[in-house]
């Protein structure tokens, strides 16, 4: 999936258009930090706008609704890799086991 804007709101009443784009690979690393254990939407979601840490939680619940499933929808090649890195750690503990 190309880029998309969203018009997302923020507490206090402000609307603003955002551009989400798929997440590059340089930057998964960062943000495999915030899945797993540890896992961290809102951390997610300002990384996969290219946002400041906190701007996700001045979201309106309905616009922080819309903008999870666009970052899940635009970025689905990182979450790709999530599920395979979960996969592989899996498969590594059950082969410690």
């Amino acid at each position: 999936m190309d880029a998309r804007t969203i018009t997302l709101s923020f507490e206090g009443g402000a609307d603003c258009e955002h551009t989400i784009t798929p997440m590059p690979v340089a930057r998964f690393e960062a943000a495999w930090r915030f899945t797993g254990e540890a896992f961290n939407e809102l951390r997610l979601l300002d990384l996969a706008f290219n946002q400041p840490e906190g701007w996700s939680k001045r979201l309106t619940p309905e616009s922080f609704t819309a903008a999870t499933e666009v970052m899940y929808a635009v970025c689905k090649d990182f979450f790709a890799s999530v599920a395979r890195r979960q996969a592989w750690r899996a498969a590594m503990a059950g082969a410690n086991a």
